[in-house]
């Protein structure tokens, strides 16, 4: 006999009734992520993915190219929350930390050091060396190919409702212009009127955040539409045992809330559900749930990855993971691959999809993890027990 119980209601009730006529949650989990997933004459053409990871062992930074691991040259140890983009087809990236950034045009090539204050990061606006724009909060700045100035510095004015503006931090690139966002080193805290569209050749706030969409928010996890279209934000409430106020989806047109996202599902352990990551794998909005429960919350329960569509969400794949990327194109059109990171012992690897082998071990990695967009959704449902 199958009962049911309030944890199990929900966006799990799909999963727990499947099991309760035969079916294993996660063999159901396989077929509806299946179902969604693209078809052949379907498939949008796209350039393989990219992604990079820190080092546990040397806090270096590791870059993803074609799956394999690629330390990233001259970069060195990694101090202080570091930021990584890409260009928009991914062939360049910058990687910001402790007041420098590093412009890296990909494997056989060193990495140019750039500073521009305590707060420096640089990103890339187009697939071009000489569309890199520095910005370190009140600055920003066009650099050539070598990180050699190009023009003079112009200021942003990301208003007076900012209290500290050296943690206003580039959260990626739509249609050449910067998303700033402000993040907190230390509590990562973010409210209204906290998010900016920047032209970077002028310095001017074309969009600025307006509404509350996210008071009492700890932005942790930021993730952007393949097309850019779309941001989605989560995080933490004001404490850590507080409810996680859930996923909020901007369009990055206005900056104003879109489409609304369905609170995450109840755990069986009555305790508070949180992203431990958050994704866009092709247009669907995908997370890695764990719920914190227990004496201050001291104990951390795995739920797994889950998918959100049609106003719910639904698990793909079980397993204790701290991070999940998907990967397209590393061999080809259609191929599909994941970026994984164990929670607790940090195992890191990149493991090929359907199939599940592992492509490459990376050793022990931090839970940061950083990644392009896939354009296509990637089948993430054989992850489960791996």
């Amino acid at each position: 006999m199958c009962r049911w119980s309030a944890a199990s209601l929900g966006a799990v009730l799909l999963l727990t009734a499947a099991a309760c006529q035969g079916e294993e949650p996660s063999e159901r989990a396989s077929e509806e992520a299946s179902a969604g997933a693209p078809e052949a004459e379907d498939w949008i053409e796209a350039a393989p993915s990219r992604a990079a990871v820190i080092d546990w062992d040397t806090q270096s930074l590791i870059a993803i190219v074609d799956g394999e691991p690629v330390p990233v040259p001259e970069a060195g140890m990694v101090s202080g929350p570091p930021a990584v983009n890409w260009s928009p087809d991914g062939g360049l990236m910058t990687a910001g930390s402790g007041g420098t950034f590093w412009q890296w045009p990909g494997p056989g090539e060193a990495a140019t050091p750039f500073s521009c204050g305590a707060n420096c990061q640089g990103a890339f606006v187009a697939d071009d060396p000489e569309q890199l724009y520095s910005f370190n909060g009140t600055e920003i700045q066009r650099l050539g190919e070598y990180g050699y100035p190009a023009a003079e510095p112009v200021g942003v004015g990301l208003g007076t409702r900012v209290d500290y503006l050296d943690s206003a931090q580039i959260w990626g690139v739509v249609d050449g212009k910067l998303l700033i966002g402000k993040t907190d080193p230390e509590e990562r805290y973010a409210s209204a009127a906290d998010l900016w569209l920047v032209d970077p050749a002028t310095g001017e706030v074309l969009v600025e955040a307006t509404e509350d969409f996210a008071e009492d928010q700890r932005f942790s996890h930021v993730a952007l539409h393949h097309d850019a279209s779309r941001v989605a934000l989560t995080g933490d409430g004001a404490g850590y045992c507080d409810p996680s106020p859930g996923v909020t989806v901007l369009d990055t047109a206005t900056l104003a809330p879109a489409e609304p996202v369905a609170d995450f599902p109840a755990g069986a352990n009555e305790g508070t559900v949180h992203a431990a990551d958050l994704f866009y794998n092709g247009t669907i909005l995908y997370a890695v749930l764990q719920e914190r429960h227990g004496a201050d919350c001291a104990e951390t329960t795995p739920m797994g990855v889950w998918r959100h569509t049609d106003g719910a969400w639904e698990q793909v794949a079980e397993g204790d993971f701290a991070s999940v990327r998907p990967l397209e194109a590393l061999d080809g059109a259609q191929s599909g691959a994941a970026l994984v990171v164990d929670a607790g012992d940090g195992a890191c690897r990149v493991v090929d999809l359907p199939g599940g082998e592992i492509r490459a071990d990376l050793g022990s990695c931090d839970v940061l993890t950083w990644s392009t967009p896939t354009a296509n959704e990637i089948d993430l449902s054989a992850l489960s027990g791996r």
